[in-house]
């Protein structure tokens, strides 16, 4: 039978809790035994706590005081009491244990004012404050109760009903100094749907800060009018800074300081981002010395993890931008290594998830050989592994390495996009698209997420050989994103363009010129070179075969190091075209092997299928039957394959219930390759 719960009867339930903890941080066992004993048998729900103390040990008390210092804290009780009857700490049956889930469900029936005015109660008796009635601190026009409100439904993922909640204690609170603060979380609310929304609440916060002269509301505000602002947000972001170092708030003004890290990576020289970034963790210059030194910005050692935690990933982004893979790793690896305590979930994911892409990237011989501490290393005794299907399998061990646990819809999402991309290379059209349906219906909130996703649409285009269609839609995601990513689309542009075969080669020249001078400008190392790999192509496609070799041999050793794993075995094919067109068979077939070795690591079916067309082909010249039937045979079974272009068979409403389990994911990820069986 259901309890209403009393504050005696909380602090009886936490006394239990704590004492049938394997290390309990309770002294003298014995005697509580006995204690318990009597006050759980002989249960009298009015008594008050001050009535239990003088029984158990002091640290008791100090626990009490914690949880009765905020509503975060009572509630972090409360989930205590529960841990206990679900970890079978307390046997639920128990005479303990009944009081337990008892309490808990007497909580979960009460209203939220009911559940203020209990905490109101419970801190008062704690501190042994005298009661005094009062009718206004029960009604539903308690502040309290609406900020309890708020912090339950954020808890629960109800947004709708956290903002109302949220304006309602906004109503109710007269206090001058809270206000303004609440109008930013307000704001940080109604960000990602709402930039009008935005605006107006932090105007307001802005106005009421500065009448209060409260330096650290006015640098807050001035970090979100910055994100909607985007004309303006360096310097926003610049004051803000300020403003937070002058208010003591040294998280605050690494965060600023990181945030302009980004933001130089899109307007500013490549420098200016470290520059910020080195700035996160330092002092401001002063007048005995006019360089940042070493920081000593807080003494709070969980603020020092908390930013050092921040800026390694940021650094991981950086060197992404800068196409310098291998840093990227590292930086990845070495947040979620030294710092999975001081981030979310969510960052954690962000951080799996690029040392998921960066096995695409550079040698792509990267794999996860210590799962327990989640380190990489090069293994090139074997093989080298699918880049999509080793990607699956990074993200499935991290993720249990460091114990991320994600919505089943975020996690289908992350993972269904490289199966998308995987779908298409493979030839797989038909599954493809059933896959892209199933996405479409997820990705709309994501904004980067929405971009590869249409990236991914144009590639699947382009490969039904709708070529125009597919340069349009790029056409019209570059208007729309920064610089630096603008750069990657021009390149895709300038591929499909000279793939179409459709179109003068000079419409491919255009996008190309601005890749190059977007990826030089931001000091992008790895697309430089793919822009300039597919101008040796233009250059071997317009009959100058010696500039075309050229070309991709004073890029090749970047192209390994920066490239999509893709990118460099289109460029071994163009080399070895040219240099059968100059002449050299030994020298084309040694870039056929490297070609065939990075495509096959893709799976990408269409240029395998060239390239052992290719190999046929001389072979044959050479009077090589036996290697020239084993090329045409895998040729034949690519070529086969293709045409029918199903994989996997399922249906549009069952493929992210597939990819949101782990057994769904590792069939993916060890999907056999056609041509295996005639190896």
């Amino acid at each position: 039978m259901t309890t209403r719960p009393t504050p005696y009867l909380i602090a009886l339930a936490a006394l239990i809790s704590l004492h049938c903890e394997e290390e309990s941080p309770l002294d003298d066992a014995a005697s509580l035994d006995a204690v318990l004993q009597d006050r759980v048998l002989q249960q009298r729900p009015h008594d008050r706590i001050a009535q239990l103390l003088p029984a158990v040990p002091p640290q008791f008390q100090n626990w009490l005081e914690i949880a009765a210092s905020s509503i975060d804290a009572f509630f972090d009780l409360v989930q205590t009491i529960q841990q206990s009857i679900q970890m079978g700490t307390v046997d639920a049956y128990s005479a303990n244990g009944l009081l337990l889930r008892s309490v808990c469900e007497g909580l979960e029936d009460l209203e939220f004012h009911e559940q203020a005015a209990l905490f109101e109660e419970f801190r008062r008796e704690v501190y042994d404050e005298p009661h005094v009635s009062n009718k206004d601190s029960s009604t539903e026009d308690d502040p309290a109760k609406h900020m309890m409100r708020f912090q339950q439904c954020l808890r629960e993922g109800e947004r709708v009903d956290a903002v109302h909640a949220l304006h309602q204690y906004m109503v109710q609170q007269e206090s001058e100094d809270i206000l303004p603060f609440c109008s930013i979380v307000l704001a940080a609310m109604h960000h990602p749907t709402d930039p009008a929304l935005v605006r107006q609440a932090t105007d307001e916060a802005v106005r009421v800060a500065q009448q209060s002269q409260d330096a650290s509301c006015v640098a807050f505000a001035l970090g979100w009018l910055s994100k909607i602002a985007p004309s303006k947000a360096t310097n926003l972001m610049e004051r803000c800074v300020a403003r937070a170092t002058e208010a003591h708030l040294p998280t605050l003004a690494a965060g600023a300081n990181l945030s302009l890290a980004l933001q130089a990576l899109q307007s500013h020289p490549p420098e200016d981002a470290w520059s910020y970034w080195i700035r996160a963790s330092s002092e401001p210059p002063t007048e005995e010395s006019g360089d940042y030194q070493p920081t000593r910005l807080t003494d709070s050692a969980t603020d020092c993890r908390h930013i050092l935690a921040r800026q390694k990933m940021v650094a991981a982004g950086i060197h992404d931008t800068f196409g310098s893979n291998d840093l990227s790793r590292v930086a990845s690896l070495s947040a979620l290594q030294c710092h999975r305590d001081d981030i979310s979930d969510a960052d954690a994911q962000i951080l799996v998830q690029n040392l998921a892409r960066t096995t695409m990237f550079g040698s792509g011989a990267w794999k996860l050989t210590n799962t327990s501490e989640g380190l990489f290393a090069k293994d090139d005794s074997q093989p080298r592994p699918c880049i999509y299907g080793n990607a699956l399998e990074t993200i499935l061990s991290l993720q249990k390495a460091y114990n991320i646990t994600l919505p089943a819809r975020d996690y289908a999402v992350d993972v269904g996009l490289i199966a998308l991309e995987w779908s298409i290379m493979r030839g797989e059209l038909t599954h493809a698209e059933t896959l892209l349906t199933s996405l479409q219906g997820q990705i709309y909130a994501k904004n980067e997420m929405s971009m590869d996703l249409e990236q991914q649409k144009c590639l699947l285009l382009a490969r039904r050989g709708r070529w125009d269609e597919a340069i349009r839609n790029l056409k019209a995601l570059v208007s729309k994103t920064e610089p630096t990513k603008q750069a990657e689309l021009l390149l895709q542009i300038a591929i499909h363009t000279v793939d179409s075969h459709s179109r003068g080669f000079a419409d491919a020249l255009k996008p190309l010129e601005e890749c190059l001078s977007i990826s030089q400008q931001h000091a992008m190392q790895g697309l430089h070179s793919s822009g300039l790999a597919v101008l040796a192509k233009i250059h071997f496609m317009m009959g100058d075969a010696t500039q075309a070799v050229t070309l991709l041999r004073s890029v090749m050793s970047n192209l390994l190091q920066s490239a999509h794993v893709w990118l460099q075995g289109d460029a071994y094919l163009t080399m070895a075209q040219a240099l059968l067109k100059l002449h050299k068979q030994n020298a084309a077939l040694r870039a056929l092997d490297q070609s065939e070795e990075l495509f096959r690591m893709c799976e990408d079916t269409r240029q395998l299928a060239f390239v052992y067309y290719l190999k046929a082909r001389i072979f044959d010249t050479q009077e090589k039957m036996k290697d020239r039937d084993l090329a045409a045979e895998k040729f034949i079974v690519l070529s086969s394959y293709m045409e029918e272009g199903r994989g996997v068979k399922i249906e549009p409403n069952d493929y992210l219930e597939l990819l949101a389990t782990t057994d769904g994911i590792e069939m993916l990820a060890k999907r056999p390759f056609p041509i295996e069986a005639t190896q």
